[in-house]
């Protein structure tokens, strides 16, 4: 029979919460705050059978997580690290089939002092947990423009301009009689700009802006950093930055990309094809690191994903994912990787 949909709503909410307990626990500092968390998290599990049992599956994922850190713990004694000068591991996963079904995280007895290698990614989520209420989520409703998690699309503008907009962006617009602007709060857009002489086209991003010369060229923001791509034409790149004059300017090619942030203006570069990948539904590993890869695909997961055994993070991989189907992404990461995961629901993947 099909799970009601309040029904699921309503036991996603409490898994939630078993999540934000577990967060008060371990951040109560000396006793009185933690008799306190105690006192009101026995009124919490007193209201609702279902509270006990979500509290319970919270607390064996944390039992499980002290018990992968011992895990990595020895991994890390029996294979010490390699020299800066070895060459990478990398993994071709282009055309790798996906296992059936999920294998089960195996159990282990010892704990260890990695315990906080693991720790930190369920701290993460249950940071994750704390924003669903709304916090992280108010600059979607003040945002002009948005685009959820997983979510790629395109708006055009009203003087025909068209912005495709990649997953988890959010843009401001703001034209008036003498000026296009653009600001891009966080995410990735390309941008397509009809020509018009007597108002540029502007897109402001950290400290810095883009402006068309009659282009076609993208921005991304997921940090303090901007990266502005051009794929047509050029653009004029400026930011407030040290090592360049106010009045001076980056002029950006076709097939030439710049990171400019606090630290100041970098250096043209040669753009890789798959930096706009997206745009085609896919994203295109060459030479990946591992941990970036994840980070890449947690754009456009619902969720926190995070690979727990750091021992791992620089290891290579190239391969083709397809962005419809985040946990097939996932699936197929740890199929090639020969990774095994953990998870709360879709809020935590733990990958190992």
């Amino acid at each position: 029979m099909p799970q009601n949909p309040q029904s699921a709503d309503a036991q996603k909410r409490i898994e939630q919460e078993a999540s934000y307990w577990l967060a008060r626990f371990d951040g109560a500092e000396t006793q009185k705050e933690a008799d306190a968390v105690a006192d009101a998290h026995a009124q919490w599990l007193a209201r609702d059978p279902r509270h006990l049992q979500a509290w319970q599956q919270v607390n064996n994922l944390w039992q499980e997580f002290d018990l992968l850190a011992d895990d990595f713990k020895n991994q890390a004694d029996s294979h010490p690290a390699r020299h800066a000068s070895d060459a990478p591991t990398v993994v071709d996963f282009t055309s790798h089939n996906r296992r059936s079904g999920a294998k089960t995280a195996q159990s282990r007895v010892k704990r260890g002092p990695w315990r906080m290698v693991v720790t930190s990614a369920l701290a993460a989520s249950i940071a994750f947990v704390l924003v669903l209420g709304g916090m992280h989520y108010l600059p979607h409703h003040t945002a002009d423009i948005a685009t959820g998690y997983g979510e790629v699309r395109t708006t055009e503008l009203p003087d025909g301009s068209l912005i495709a907009l990649n997953t988890d962006t959010l843009i401001d617009i703001d034209y008036s009689n003498d000026a296009r602007r653009i600001h891009l709060i966080s995410g990735e857009a390309v941008f397509t700009v009809s020509p018009d002489k007597t108002r540029p086209f502007v897109v402001t991003a950290g400290n810095g802006t883009a402006t068309a010369l009659g282009t076609v060229y993208g921005v991304r923001k997921y940090d303090e950093n901007a990266t502005v791509t051009v794929l047509e034409s050029k653009v004029g790149v400026q930011c407030q930055c040290d090592n360049l004059a106010p009045d001076g300017q980056i002029v950006v090619r076709p097939g030439q990309k710049i990171q400019y942030g606090p630290s100041g203006m970098g250096k043209l570069e040669t753009t890789a094809l798959t930096e706009t990948s997206w745009l085609d539904g896919k994203l295109v590993f060459r030479n990946e690191r591992l941990d970036d890869a994840i980070a890449k695909i947690n754009r456009y997961h619902y969720g926190i994903i995070r690979l727990a055994n750091r021992s791992r993070a620089d290891e290579r991989i190239n391969g083709v994912v397809n962005l419809d189907n985040p946990t097939a992404m996932i699936d197929t990461l740890k199929d090639a990787m020969k990774l095994d995961s953990l998870s709360v629901t879709n809020a935590l993947i733990l990958l190992y």
